[in-house]
């Protein structure tokens, strides 16, 4: 499987992913259609870009695999082009949360999240997904609480 390199700090880019179908076991590839802009000799550039989609396991994610550091953004309920800073959190054997903040989680029938912060329940689903500043794909979460609070965590890898 190849997995995308770091993209270069003289372009930039946003792209809207679309991931095709997938079955178990499989991989496939996402169609990144980046607008990506990049000057070659005065002239501006776009491309498409494809990034290989992980394999998906036929089984959950264990338990096990989900302890360890975490970075967790709390981007409350608000609609905005802030960008919102990340704390350090680290998920137990135990289903505690310690760190920056503190709380509960459970991994529950499948891929499934529950994470408990600040007397809230939030729920969503653990997934994989890139991160660009390690180079490597990592486990996530996305979390939203019954007023519309929205958390999210990448694991560290």
């Amino acid at each position: 499987m190849s997995r995308p390199g770091p993209v270069p700090t003289s372009r930039t880019s946003s792209c809207s992913c679309t991931a095709g179908s997938r079955t178990p076991g499989s991989s496939t590839r996402s169609a990144c259609t980046a607008s990506t802009s990049a000057t070659t000799a005065g002239r501006s550039s776009p491309r498409t870009a494809t990034r290989e989609s992980p394999p998906i396991s036929a089984g959950a994610p264990h338990r096990s695999q989900l302890e360890g550091d975490w970075q967790l953004v709390d981007h409350g309920r608000a609609i905005s082009p802030e960008i919102v800073g990340s704390q350090r959190i680290r998920l137990h054997r135990n289903g505690t949360i310690t760190g920056a903040r503190t709380g509960r989680w459970r991994l529950e029938a499948g891929h499934r999240a529950t994470v408990l912060l600040d007397g809230q329940t939030f729920r969503g689903v653990f997934a994989r997904g890139w991160r660009e500043s390690a180079g490597a794909w990592t486990t996530t979460f996305t979390v939203l609480g019954p007023d519309g609070r929205s958390l999210w965590g990448t694991q560290e890898v």
